[in-house]
């Protein structure tokens, strides 16, 4: 009998490296399966999605694959945490591969994420080509809500690049979308982004009037109704009207919820009541919540309409004087990359990249066939001459392993219904006695034969440990059946297992019949039927073990 190792050992190299090849294939699929999995809760449980990718060995993504997948579901699993990342390395492996593949769906999603990195890093410009390319995938896909996703974040770039009226029509275009996919939070706040491109075009009165249907339709949302009280009061303040509602809306807004510019128009409206004090102190409070000179320009800027109020023309003019200074350094960033011209120069570089990448490809996979058929003749040639050189030594080894399997043999079959010659010693002499008792024509014989049967069955009654002993002999001989049988089928005990036993042990009918004396032997093999339909009842993972157990010797 040949064991596993004997056969590794004796596999030529070719078959090694054929097996090696198969582990391989066969790990690199157990990952792939993982990540697939990975993909299935991302989009509901995020969080999780994060602990499992942050969990898995990345020295195990060896396939360009495995590891173009893992990058965009890292890339997913970090924005929807909230994670800005502003480093596209990880998500270029993502656009890299997908990109030149036929599966639009996470191509779609890789040059989206890519937008969203180059948004979070300040490079609008890109940014909008990847979305752009991202959206014409999903045109392609007919995916209205992940469509909307990239509107909305379209519209917030051309908002960083004071581009209100691209804004204004990505925010329209995203709330159809969402409308569409009947993703009736997603459509709300796209409207919310809808109000706020309104207000930043001078747009108060459209701006004002969406903001008010928000409340009416949607009271229960709190973070909705907090922002849209905030912006309608943003959008009094710009008016110059009603200074009580805008204070009115802030106090129902929690403090949450505030940002450097909600306290400046909280300032400015307390301003507009004539309450300096509190004017004095919101505009500090202000202040204290810029996070750049950006900011800190804005705040400058509205200050600047307080000190008017109060006559300090001077203050005024030095606060927009700072104001100005750090606007005309913003704008001339803005216009020295424009999004026209820095499109244009993307498509060019990104042109020339992909004809570069082609190139490099066509010359690895030209190079790659070369040394693979260099490979394959070379793998041939050993294999010829190392097959000639080892097929004697491998027959001879063949050859001595069938004669000791021979002899193995030839030393089991004087108890061969027993599964091998270390089996109970006593429970053969019962089966031999009983053989020579149903074979015998001479009946003072039978009687003799019969007496020991007898006496032997009824020690064997009387000492269960016999049983005992031959569930030892088979777990050891059979590779632990019945424990395994205990485990997976436990609806077999007591009689059952003691007849089940038996019949593992190769016992003909007519023996278990003797050694139970209970039963017939009509009744034993109505019991074997059972026994096999509850062994498949139970789903046994060794289901197959068991019945041709039941078959031996029957």
């Amino acid at each position: 009998m040949f064991t596993f190792e004997d056969k590794i050992v004796l596999m030529k190299p070719f078959h090694r490296v054929v097996l090696a090849a198969v582990i391989f294939v066969s790990c690199q699929s157990n990952v792939s399966k993982d990540l697939d999995k990975i993909e299935t809760v991302l989009w509901q449980k995020p969080d999780s999605a994060l602990l499992y990718l942050q969990s898995i060995d990345t020295t195990k993504l060896v396939t360009k694959r495995n590891q173009a997948h893992y990058a965009l579901l890292m890339s997913a699993a970090m924005d929807k945490n909230y994670i800005d990342v502003t480093s596209d390395e990880l998500i270029q492996k993502a656009v890299n591969y997908y990109s030149v593949r036929n599966d639009s769906y996470h191509k779609m999603l890789a040059w989206y994420y890519d937008g969203i990195v180059l948004k979070n890093a300040g490079q609008f410009s890109a940014s909008i080509v990847a979305f752009e390319k991202a959206e014409n995938e999903t045109l392609l896909l007919g995916d209205s809500f992940q469509h909307g996703l990239i509107l909305r974040n379209k519209a917030e770039v051309f908002s960083s690049c004071l581009n209100d009226k691209e804004a204004i029509d990505c925010c329209k275009k995203a709330v159809l979308c969402f409308e569409k996919a009947d993703a009736v939070n997603y459509q709300s706040y796209a409207e919310l982004s809808l109000a706020i491109a309104y207000a930043n075009d001078k747009k108060f009165e459209s701006a004002d009037s969406l903001l008010t249907s928000l409340l009416e339709r949607y009271p229960e949302d709190q973070n909705l109704v907090s922002q849209c009280l905030a912006r309608k009061a943003a959008t009094l303040v710009n008016m110059d009207s009603n200074p009580e509602t805008v204070i009115d809306y802030y106090r129902q807004i929690p403090p949450i919820y505030f940002s450097f510019l909600d306290y400046s128009y909280y300032a400015i409206a307390f301003e507009m009541l004539g309450a300096k004090d509190s004017s004095n102190r919101w505009i500090k409070e202000a202040y204290s919540k810029c996070k750049n000179r950006e900011d800190t320009a804005t705040v400058d800027y509205m200050k600047s309409g307080i000190a008017l109020r109060r006559g300090s023309y001077k203050e005024a003019y030095h606060l927009v004087k700072n104001a100005s200074d750090v606007q005309d350094s913003l704008c001339r960033a803005l216009l020295y990359e424009s999004v026209s011209s820095a499109q244009r120069d993307y498509y060019k570089a990104e042109t020339l990249r992909q004809e570069e990448q082609l190139n490099n490809i066509r010359f690895q996979r030209f190079l790659a066939g070369i040394i693979g058929l260099l490979i394959i003749l070379s793998a041939v040639l050993l294999f010829i001459n190392y097959s000639r050189k080892k097929d004697k030594e491998l027959q001879e080894q063949i050859s001595r392993l069938a004669i000791k399997d021979k002899e193995l043999t030839q030393k089991n079959k004087t108890a061969a219904h027993l599964l091998g010659s270390l089996l109970s010693a006593r429970i053969e002499n019962i089966d031999v006695l009983a053989q020579a008792y149903f074979n015998s024509d001479d009946q003072s014989e039978k009687e003799a034969l019969f007496k020991q049967i007898k006496d032997n069955v009824a020690s064997l009654r009387e000492n269960p440990e016999i049983f005992v002993a031959l569930e030892n002999d088979l777990n050891n001989f059979c590779d632990g059946i019945m424990l395994k049988l205990r485990a997976q089928v436990p609806r077999i005990k007591g009689a059952n297992l003691r007849i089940i036993t038996l019949f593992f042990a190769g016992f003909s009918y007519d023996i278990v019949h003797l050694i139970m004396n209970s039963m017939s032997v009509n009744s034993l093999k109505m019991a074997r039927s059972r026994f096999r339909k509850e062994i498949t009842a139970a789903q046994a993972p060794d289901e197959a073990f068991f019945l041709k157990m039941l078959e031996i010797k029957q």
